[in-house]
């Protein structure tokens, strides 16, 4: 059987647009496999890309994968996981915490979901009584002890850390209030900006700036997909920035304890083929991904006025210099 078979095919929001087709053979043998984004940004596509490439690692001849794209758009995003449902895949595999919602919900059981890159499983129905029908998936922990560990070791005189905030996303509000509650332990503040929509992110920012001595860059779908402008505003007002992702750091955050999201990419991809080809989900625990990576932008940091000490190592299990100085 022929290895890495596995067509591709995008969907952004509604169409479905034929993207690559690597087999010369037509009839499908193999299970198609549909795969929901919330939207596009680094993390995302990260994770995305990794399991992509997995699926066509594990796949023999004619295997299907359609990639539907929101592009952040919420009722796009419940529509689309409504049409997936219909066409009736052999799994679905929702990616981000708002993602995971929309499939969950349209399938209620009947169509496998395996979720990727989903922060906040509470919100999808792991409270204690039994998962939801149907589902497994691979989650990320965010390290908020040592996050804000790293935040005080860099910046000693830090108290108060500005946090921006997208209200729409229960995961990034689920976030925050995990980080508010860790900092009242440490001794410090999380100071949110509110955001509605990325219009906004700017002049947050700029606002946020003002009564910030760093900034902290969590789980927000809606600011990682516009890291950019935050940098830049940072940048700008000389404000250090870290984040809970290598991506950012690389892109110009200073550091940041996470996790390896490419791995949990190709995690997703294992456990989505292993239901696609018929293991039940209820045989499949969730699999967490915990943050122990401490992810360094030497560069970032010399222009930001800040330096990493040896002590903050410690905070994680590995460390790896990533952006300019790589």
């Amino acid at each position: 059987m022929q290895k890495g078979s596995l067509r591709v095919l995008v969907g952004v929001a509604f169409g479905i647009v034929l993207s690559c087709a690597p087999s010369g053979r037509q009839e499908r043998t193999a299970p198609s496999v549909a795969l929901l984004k919330l939207g596009t940004h680094p993390v995302i596509d990260t994770v995305t890309a990794a399991c992509i490439r997995e699926l066509v690692r594990l796949s023999g001849d004619g295997s299907v994968v359609r990639v539907h794209n929101a592009n952040f758009d919420f009722a796009a995003l419940n529509t689309l996981a409504r049409q997936i449902v219909q066409t009736r895949p052999a799994v679905v595999i929702p990616i981000t915490t708002p993602a995971s919602q929309a499939a969950v919900a349209a399938s209620a059981g009947r169509i496998p979901v395996v979720f990727g890159f989903a922060s906040d499983t509470a919100a999808l129905g792991y409270r204690g009584h039994g998962p939801p029908p149907n589902t497994t998936g691979v989650s990320d922990q965010v390290n908020y002890s040592a996050s804000l560990d790293l935040v005080r070791i860099c910046v000693p005189r830090a108290r108060r850390i500005g946090y921006l905030l997208t209200t729409a996303e229960p995961n990034a509000v689920m976030i925050r209030d995990a980080f508010v509650a860790a900092a009242a332990g440490k001794d410090l503040v999380i100071e949110t900006g509110m955001i509605t929509d990325e219009g906004d992110i700017r002049a947050v920012t700029e606002r946020l700036m003002r009564r910030a001595d760093c900034l902290l860059v969590g789980g927000d779908n809606t600011v990682a997909a516009h890291i950019e402008v935050v940098l830049d505003v940072a940048r700008r007002r000389d404000v250090p920035v870290f984040a809970c992702d290598e991506v950012t750091v690389a892109r110009g955050a200073v550091a940041g304890i996470g996790v390896d999201y490419a791995q949990l990419g190709v995690a997703t991809g294992e456990v989505a083929w292993a239901v696609a080809t018929g293991r039940p989900t209820s045989t499949i625990p969730v699999r967490v991904f915990l943050a122990d990576r401490l992810f360094i932008n030497p560069v970032a940091a010399r222009r930001a006025g800040v330096s990493v000490p040896d002590s903050a190592k410690g905070l994680a299990a590995a460390v790896m210099l990533v952006g300019q100085a790589r």
